[in-house]
């Protein structure tokens, strides 16, 4: 009893410890002259952080019990995820449309406990750089945390997080920018067959920044199928909406305010082939109308991705 009262004490220390990691690097940081630049950073990012809640009614579907909410499970996994992506709009602007690819390296430690059998906590603190092969004043590093909460009950799901970024040139000595955004998400799943569930969702969120130039509010509203081609195979797909307004930037610098609005559909195919290796390809695809005609894009990008992990 003694021993379990000190494992749970443990756990709280080591979740304050993660707190601490991920507010250690907020500060302030100089403005940058190339807005589609720092738009591809921002874009790439929302796409990169990592996930940290898997669904209690995906256990039919994994076939990775340890993986599951309710089986108890070690407190902390480090991983390092090579990926390599193409884009036909790297700008992310109809007006300036050029084909690149990505090479991304993301490395990190998530921490994650249940309390109760149904909250859990999770952290997650990374490193990641990006190498672009023909646009190379798009390299950047970044450095990524995520602190958050999620409750699961029944077929029902809620999460509460806070995700800051910190954005690098190639050489670290300029800081591009800092995003902190607060997310909050519903979801429900429904098994429709014995392998296959359908969860839609609902995603608010607000991410201020600094420079402030891409400080905005968000609203999505998608959903996602996941079927179980074999327990270690496993595919995803489904469309997403969304709307976002900027903060008063835009409005102060050209007198006419950012809305952006658009929707998107993505597909992944996971294979699991060991419990510390994990291989997927990625597609997606967005389309995003603004009222600053220089935002408004199509894009497509596709990425096969390795994830190698250990937990300790």
């Amino acid at each position: 009893m003694k021993l379990q009262k000190n494992s749970k004490i443990i756990e709280y220390y080591a979740f304050a410890f993660f707190i601490f990691l991920t507010l250690f690097f907020s500060g302030n940081v100089s403005a940058q002259d190339q807005q589609s630049t720092i738009e591809q950073r921002v874009e790439s990012l929302s796409q990169q952080l990592p996930s940290v809640f898997i669904r209690p009614d995906e256990k039919a579907l994994t076939g990775r019990e340890d993986l599951i909410l309710l089986i108890k499970r070690k407190l902390f996994e480090g991983y390092l995820s090579p990926s390599y992506q193409f884009t036909n709009n790297v700008f992310l602007s109809n007006n300036s449309r050029n084909n690149d690819s990505i090479f991304t390296l993301n490395g990190g430690v998530r921490f994650s406990t249940l309390v109760a059998n149904k909250v859990n906590l999770f952290a997650d603190l990374s490193v990641m750089l990006a190498r672009y092969n023909d646009q190379n004043q798009l390299d950047y590093n970044a450095i990524q945390g995520v602190l958050g909460v999620s409750y699961a009950y029944g077929s029902w799901s809620t999460s509460l997080s806070y995700s800051p970024s910190f954005v690098y040139n190639r050489d670290l000595d300029n800081r591009l920018v800092n995003l902190h955004r607060i997310s909050a998400t519903v979801s429900r799943g429904f098994t429709i067959k014995e392998n296959v569930i359908v969860s839609p969702y609902i995603v608010g969120q607000v991410t201020p920044s600094d420079p402030n130039d891409f400080g905005f509010y968000q609203a999505d509203i998608g959903m996602q199928a996941i079927i179980g081609l074999r327990p270690d195979l496993r595919f995803s797909v489904g469309p997403r909406f969304y709307t976002k307004r900027y903060f008063d930037f835009f409005e102060d610098q050209t007198g006419k305010e950012r809305r952006d609005s658009g929707a998107g559909f993505s597909a992944q195919l996971n294979w699991t082939p060991l419990e510390k290796i994990s291989l997927s390809a990625n597609m997606s695809f967005t389309s995003n109308n603004s009222t600053l005609t220089n935002n408004t894009y199509d894009a497509f990008t596709i990425s096969p991705v390795v994830r190698l992990s250990v937990q300790f």
